[in-house]
This record gives C-alpha cells, sequence and structure tokens, in this order.
C-alpha cells in the first residue's frame, strides 16, 4: 500500500522549514511553496504560510510550532489561511531586526 493511500488516516500535520542560501531563487521557490495552497491542504484544515526574506524562505503550517518568530525588514508573508487568529499562539520570543546586519 503507497503512502498516499494511508494519507487519510493522518489527522494532524505540523512542520516549520527554513531554506537559507546565498543565491535563493525566489521564483523558483516560491512556486514551490504554492503547490500548498491547493484545496487538497485546505480541505484537511492544514494551512501552509510562508515567508521569504533576502537570504531565507520559510514555510510552516498554522498554527506556528516554533517558540520563537523572527522578523526582518526584507521579510514577505505569503498567508494562505490569513483570518487564524490562532496562528502565533505558541510563540513567546518576537524578534526584530533593523537591518540585516544584526542577524
Amino acid at each position: 500500500m503507497t503512502y498516499l493511500k494511508l494519507l487519510f488516516l493522518l489527522h494532524t500535520f505540523k512542520f516549520c522549514f527554513d531554506f537559507t542560501d546565498d543565491k535563493l531563487k525566489i521564483n523558483e521557490n516560491l512556486a514551490k511553496c504554492q503547490e500548498f495552497e491547493t484545496t487538497f491542504w485546505y480541505q484537511h484544515h492544514w494551512f501552509v504560510n510562508y515567508g521569504i526574506d533576502e537570504f531565507r524562505l520559510f514555510i510552516y503550517t498554522t498554527p506556528y510550532i516554533r517558540k520563537e518568530y523572527k522578523l526582518f525588514p526584507s521579510t514577505e508573508n505569503f498567508l494562505y489561511n490569513f483570518n487564524d487568529e490562532n496562528a502565533f499562539d505558541n510563540v513567546t520570543q518576537l524578534t526584530l531586526y533593523e537591518n540585516l546586519n544584526n542577524t
């Protein structure tokens, strides 16, 4: 039996990945992230959001599972489920950077 056939048994699906690269191919990676914006994910209530800045792409399910959230001036967030008021309930530390030299 394939994994796809067993997928209906999965009820909870949470993840948070960061991808860092000096030569981040923004368009190529954004296209990959947009694959999580289909009705399949929405029907299962697996809401995947992603963000990108000058050197990092991060993709995560909501609610965001990490305790710390880092925000850079260049960060762009792409929120598929933007009405989720509990999206960052797990965050206890917010780090705001003024410029990229503070990393």
